[in-house]
């Protein structure tokens, strides 16, 4: 029963990509004439992909542009991806202690095209899969993306933590019988993360660390008892 495989979002998790996004969506925006986003704004547009982004992030009136739009955003985006993005503090060196202890992935449903770019960039080879969204494949938190993860690791899905700070990756860890974990410093509140059923809501990237330990000094003392 112990966790041995570990499924992390990027955006708002591993990585601090708000400025990045925001100053991507305003690019767009402001090429069409559009009123440009506060980071606030943008903050809580993101989560559902960039096509939904975009879509928010349109004036109600407008959205006959998102293709135009959602184009600007992508080629802007390809040359300023890395500009401002960082690991938020502690991931690294969390990621870095956690590599070889656990199978890990990462699935996004940030573009496959950036999220392929982003992973190795700031963890190298840490990660067996770095996963976003694709055409024809369903975003989370649908399960077909993180399924097929999971039967390539070859390991149950009771046995997998799905960590996000997304109410889309608790949904999918739920849908999968995965453990859903939450984080609290990216870009959801807290309580909406419990009130979808994330099983701990971890408030640093330490108490997450603490967090997996203890779970599996749990359940190599409950093997120890039969």
């Amino acid at each position: 029963m112990a966790i041995k495989g570990l499924i992390f979002d990027l955006d708002g998790t591993l990585l601090d990509t708000l400025g990045d996004i925001h100053a991507a969506v305003n690019h767009a925006l402001a090429c069409l004439d559009m009123p440009c986003r506060s980071i606030g704004e943008v903050k809580s547009m993101i989560g559902d992909g960039v096509a939904k982004l975009i879509e928010r992030a349109l004036p109600k009136d407008a959205l006959a542009l998102k293709g135009d739009a959602l184009k600007l955003f992508r080629d802007y985006y390809v040359g300023h991806m890395r500009d401002l993005s960082k690991p938020y503090e502690g991931i690294a060196e969390m990621i870095s202690s956690l590599k070889g202890k656990y199978a890990m992935a990462v699935l996004s449903n940030k573009p496959d095209y950036a999220v392929k770019e982003i992973v190795p960039a700031y963890f190298g080879d840490a990660f067996s899969h770095a996963v976003g969204g694709r055409e024809g494949i369903p975003l989370k938190p649908h399960p077909q993306a993180v399924a097929t993860i999971i039967a390539d690791w070859g390991i149950e899905p009771a046995d997998i933590a799905i960590i996000g700070d997304g109410v889309q990756d608790i949904k999918t860890a739920l849908a999968v019988g995965a453990m859903p974990i939450g984080v609290s410093w990216g870009f959801s509140d807290g309580q909406t993360l419990i009130d979808n059923g994330a099983e701990y809501l971890c408030y640093g990237v330490h108490e997450l660390k603490k967090r997996l330990q203890v779970l599996n000094r749990q359940y190599l003392s409950i093997e120890s008892d039969f």
